[in-house]
C-alpha cells in the first residue's frame, strides 16, 4: 500500500496531545492497509484529477490488475468510452457538491446472469485540504437489494442502467437530484448540468465562467449527410472539447447541437482565453464519408456572479451571448454584457415578425452599382434586401439574415430576391450590364434551388450569363462533394458564381481551382485602412496576383474615397462598389445609372 496515499486517511482531529499520540501509534500507514485489504469489497481512493491513489486487493481482483497499475490511473485507461465517462460524471458529481452518491449498475454476461453493483461515493480531505473521493462497491447479485432486471437493449459495453441516488450529506443539506447522461455522448445532461451548477452557484466567494457553445450550421450536417454521420459530428465535438478543458471542469450536453462548460474559479481573462482555444480547436477540418469537412463553433460566456446568480440565469445569459457572437460572426467567441436583455427582447420580436414580413412582401430589394475599373461605366449591380420595419424602422441585413437563416426562412426569402433582381435586370435596356444576388448556404442545400433558378432567369427572359452567385468564402470552403451537382447544375444554364467577402476566411485556394467561380470580391476589410496600412496594401496586391493567375475577375469591395479608389485601380481590379460611386437604391431611383 503506498505510504504517500495512505498518509493522506490520517486526517487531522481535535482531542488532547495524548489521544492524537495514541492514534497515531495505532493507525500506521501499514495498519491501515492492512485493514483495508482485510475488507471483503473494493475500495478506492481517489484524488481530484480522478486517479486512484489507493486501492485494496479487493479492488485489484474486481479490477482484474494489479496495485501498481491502478494507482495513478483511472478509469480510462482500462474501460470503455461508455462507462468511463459515466464514472468521470459520477465521481465530478461528488467533488462538486460534496454529497455522498450512490449508484447502482445492472450489467448483462455473457452467462447471462444480470448482475448487479452498487457503489457509494463520499468526499474527504487530506491535512492540506485537498479533496479526495473514498469509493465503496458491493455486489448486490442475488440479493433483495438487487436492481430489476436489465432491458433487453443494451448500451455500450453490456452496461444496462445506472441510476444514481445522492444522500443527504451529515450536515442536514437538501441532497441534490441527478439523472442520467446524454445518452450518446455519455456526458451529463441538462438537468444534471443545472444541479451542479446550482451547487457551485450558491457557495459563498465563488467565482465560475459558464461556456455556452453551439455547433455552427449543425443542421446542415443532418440534412446533408444524414443522422448517423450528424452523432458523429456530436461525438467529435465532445472530444475535442473535453481536450481542450481541464480534468477537473464540467462538459455537459444541453440539446441536439448544443454543449455547456462549466469551470470553478475562473476569472474572465481566463475565460476568454478558453474561448479562444475553444474555437481554435475547430479550425481542423473533420471527415465525414469520404470527404474532409469544416466545422466551426460559436462561444458565448456568463461570468459567476456578475452575470448571474443562479443556474438559469447563467445559462440564459450565456445563451445570449452565444447568440450575438454567431450573429457578429460564426465561429467566433462573446462575454455576456449587460444590455444584452434589451438585444435578446429585440431579436425574439424579429423573429415573431420576420416570416409574416416575407410571406407578405414586407421585406425589399435595393441595388448597388458595380462600375468598371478602368472607366467608371456600370457594368452591374448587387441585390441588397431591405426591411423596414413599422415599429423599429430600417433594419441591417446583418440583424435579420442570420436570423432567417436560423429559422429557415432564408429560402423564401432568398427566392423572392432573386426574383425581384431578375425582373429588374429584364427592365435594363443595356444587355451587357449583369445582377449579383448573395445566396445562403441553406439555399445550396435545396435539390429544387437550381431548378428555381432556371424557371426565373425564363420567367423574365434573361439569359443565365447577366447573373451572378455571391457566396461567402466560410460557405465556400464548407461545400462538400454532394453539393458541387448544384454548381453544375448553375454552370449548365451559364449561371456564374462569386466569391463574397474574400480574405475574410480561412482562404482556402483549393476551393478556387475546384469550383466553377468567375470572380473574387476582395472584403472592405482590406480596403478601408489602404492609405494607413502597409500589410493591407501587400495582402490586397497578393490577391489581385492570384486572381490574375487563376483568370479570375476581382472585384474591390467598400471603396468610399478617391484615395482608395485610385490605388485599386494602380492594382488593376476589374471591378469597383462601394459608396464613392453610388448607394444602393430602390429600382425606381436609379434612372441616372441605367439610362446609362
Amino acid at each position: 500500500m503506498p505510504k504517500l496515499a495512505l498518509d493522506r486517511l490520517n486526517r487531522s482531529a481535535t482531542p488532547n496531545a495524548e489521544d492524537l499520540s495514541l492514534g497515531t501509534r495505532l493507525l500506521t500507514p501499514q495498519l491501515l492497509g492492512e485493514i483495508l485489504d482485510a475488507l471483503p469489497e473494493p475500495v478506492y481512493l481517489k484524488d481530484r484529477s480522478h486517479r486512484w491513489v489507493t486501492v485494496n486487493t479487493a479492488f485489484c481482483d474486481y479490477m482484474g490488475r494489479s496495485r501498481d497499475e491502478l494507482v495513478g490511473s483511472t478509469e480510462a485507461d482500462y474501460l470503455s468510452a461508455a462507462e468511463a465517462n459515466l464514472a468521470w460524471e459520477n465521481d465530478e458529481a461528488v467533488f462538486i457538491t460534496g454529497e455522498v452518491v450512490i449508484t447502482e449498475v445492472v450489467a448483462a454476461h455473457s452467462d447471462e446472469m444480470s448482475r448487479s453493483r452498487r457503489t457509494q461515493r463520499s468526499l474527504l480531505r487530506d491535512p492540506a485540504n485537498n479533496p479526495l473521493l473514498l469509493g465503496i462497491i458491493r455486489d448486490l447479485t442475488g440479493t433483495e437489494a438487487a436492481c430489476s432486471p436489465p432491458s433487453a437493449d443494451p448500451i455500450v459495453n453490456h452496461v444496462m442502467r445506472s441510476t444514481r441516488t445522492p444522500v443527504t450529506s451529515r450536515r442536514g443539506e437538501q441532497p441534490v437530484q441527478f439523472t442520467c447522461s446524454d445518452l450518446l455522448t455519455q456526458l451529463p445532461n441538462r438537468r444534471a448540468f443545472i444541479n451542479l451548477l446550482d451547487v457551485v452557484a450558491a457557495r459563498a466567494s465563488s467565482s465560475a465562467a459558464v461556456f455556452v457553445i453551439n455547433i455552427d450550421h449543425f443542421k446542415l450536417v443532418n440534412e446533408r449527410f444524414g443522422h448517423m454521420i450528424g452523432d458523429t459530428v456530436i461525438l467529435e465535438v465532445a472530444a475535442r472539447l473535453r481536450s481542450v478543458i481541464h480534468a477537473h471542469d464540467i462538459l455537459a450536453r444541453l440539446d441536439g447541437d448544443e454543449f455547456v462548460v462549466l469551470v470553478d474559479n475562473f476569472d474572465a481573462t481566463q475565460a476568454n482565453q478558453m474561448a479562444d482555444q475553444i474555437v481554435d480547436e475547430f479550425a481542423r477540418s473533420l471527415k465525414l464519408g469520404k470527404q474532409q469537412y469544416r466545422i466551426s463553433v460559436s462561444v458565448g460566456i456568463a461570468m459567476m456572479p456578475e452575470h448571474g446568480a443562479g443556474a438559469d440565469e447563467l445559462l440564459r445569459n450565456a445563451g445570449l451571448a452565444m447568440n450575438q457572437s454567431k450573429r457578429r460572426s460564426r465561429g467566433g467567441s462573446e462575454i455576456y454584457c449587460q444590455g444584452a436583455n434589451l438585444t435578446a427582447d429585440r431579436l425574439r420580436t424579429i423573429e415573431l415578425k420576420l416570416p409574416l414580413a416575407v410571406e407578405q412582401g414586407d421585406l425589399t430589394v435595393h441595388y448597388q452599382p458595380i462600375v468598371r475599373g478602368g472607366d467608371n461605366t456600370v457594368a452591374g449591380f448587387e441585390a441588397l434586401v431591405r426591411w423596414c420595419d413599422p415599429d423599429y424602422g430600417d433594419l441591417a441585413p446583418t440583424e435579420f439574415i442570420p436570423i432567417a437563416e436560423e429559422m429557415g426562412v432564408i429560402r423564401p426569402l432568398g427566392r423572392l430576391i432573386l426574383d425581384h433582381a431578375c425582373g429588374f435586370l429584364a427592365s435594363l435596356t443595356d444587355p451587357r450590364m449583369s445582377i449579383s444576388v448573395n445566396v445562403s448556404g441553406l439555399q445550396l442545400t435545396d435539390e429544387t434551388f437550381s431548378i428555381f433558378v432556371a424557371e426565373t432567369l425564363q420567367k423574365h427572359g434573361v439569359s443565365g450569363n447577366r447573373l451572378f452567385l455571391e457566396i461567402t468564402e466560410s460557405v465556400a470552403i464548407a461545400i462538400d462533394a454532394a453539393s458541387w451537382h448544384v454548381f453544375e447544375e448553375l454552370a449548365n444554364i451559364d449561371v456564374r458564381l462569386l466569391i463574397d467577402d474574400f480574405g475574410t476566411g480561412f482562404s482556402n485556394l483549393a476551393r478556387l481551382k475546384q469550383l466553377p467561380f468567375a470572380g473574387i470580391k476582395i472584403d472592405r476589410e482590406f480596403i478601408r485602412d489602404l492609405g494607413d496600412s502597409p500589410k493591407d496594401r501587400a495582402i490586397f496586391r497578393a490577391t489581385c496576383a492570384i486572381a490574375k493567375e487563376l483568370n479570375l475577375n476581382t472585384i474591390a469591395e467598400g471603396v468610399e474615397n478617391a484615395e482608395q479608389s485610385e490605388f485599386v485601380r494602380q492594382m488593376g481590379v476589374d471591378y469597383v462598389q462601394g459608396y464613392r460611386f453610388g448607394y444602393p437604391l430602390p429600382a425606381d431611383k436609379l434612372g441616372r445609372y441605367t439610362r446609362q
